[in-house]
């Protein structure tokens, strides 16, 4: 036997098969040859895969609440069928190229074991994370499938709109609209300006934000007391909008108003900022006692 080595550009045949023909020549005159399509024994696959990234419901545009589960959907085409493969997947921003890292700087990533029955089908990798790694953030899907521990195939295309999901986020700044401050003077005519900046929506969609005041006292939510909702159609993916409430705190001296947003897209929920807690997102409301006296203190 003899071996005969082939060295060339292999990157445009990912999901095709070639056939090695071979020609045995002496003295310039051919004495046999090898030429069979159909033979197994000289042929070679190019495993292909593609992905497409998407919440549990099949949404690119993903809410992110405590938990996300991802799952990136993988098409292959040219495995082996019977044979053991696996797929790996990572999670990238696909606007830093940065892998998306947990709390102590491991790259988060998932595996799929299987068996392919046919040379062409699909696999799921699932993605489960908590939300804040990725919330406000642009998120791409790398893929590799390994057999035997080696790599036959790999998709890792920062700019594959397909394999890529989106997760908006919001938070807020509340202020009275004639203080400009977070203090709100007890009148029946109040009005609270909630400033609404928003990340990683779709420009030139229509969107919806709808805000609520939250009474306050003591740490305790006391429930609502106004509502507002606009709609509007982000120019850039990110930026601001605001939600204004007309209340009347005339009743309200010496409460706080914490203002709840909820953005939504096409009537499902993308984002919400809800923290009693937060400052940026809370009006207080003085109130004032006084007592007159006299010069020694008494009030005659």
């Amino acid at each position: 036997s003899v071996d005969v080595t082939f060295s060339f550009d292999g990157s445009a045949l990912s999901g095709r098969t070639v056939v090695a023909f071979e020609t045995l020549t002496r003295e310039g005159a051919v004495v046999a040859t090898h030429a069979d399509l159909a033979d197994k024994g000289q042929s070679i696959s190019f495993p292909m895969i593609k992905t497409e990234l998407a919440d549990e419901d099949g949404n690119h545009e993903v809410f992110s609440d405590e938990t996300i589960a991802l799952v990136d959907t993988v098409s292959f085409e040219n495995l082996r069928p019977g044979t053991a493969y696996t797929m790996t997947g990572r999670l990238v921003d696909s606007e830093s190229g940065d892998e998306i890292t947990d709390e102590s700087g491991t790259a988060v990533s998932a595996t799929t074991k299987f068996t392919p029955e046919k040379a062409s089908g699909s696999v799921e990798v699932r993605f489960v994370l908590p939300a804040s790694l990725v919330a406000g953030r642009k998120v791409v899907a790398f893929e590799d499938c390994s057999r035997d521990g080696k790599k036959v195939a790999i998709h890792a295309d920062v700019h594959d709109e397909a394999q890529t999901i989106t997760v908006p986020r919001i938070h807020t700044l509340a202020h009275d609209a004639i203080t400009g401050t977070g203090v709100s003077p007890a009148t029946s005519t109040a009005s609270v300006i909630d400033t609404v900046s928003y990340e990683q929506l779709v420009p030139g969609e229509e969107y919806a934000l709808t805000g609520e005041l939250h009474l306050v006292g003591d740490g305790e939510d006391g429930g609502i007391v106004a509502t507002a909702t606009i709609a509007f159609i982000p120019e850039a993916a990110s930026g601001t909008a605001d939600v204004t409430f007309s209340i009347d705190t005339s009743d309200l001296g010496g409460r706080s108003l914490v203002a709840f947003e909820t953005l939504a897209h096409g009537g499902r929920t993308v984002a919400t900022h809800e923290d009693i807690t937060d400052p940026d997102q809370t009006i207080h409301v003085p109130s004032i006692g006084t007592e007159l006296t006299g010069p020694g203190g008494g009030h005659s």
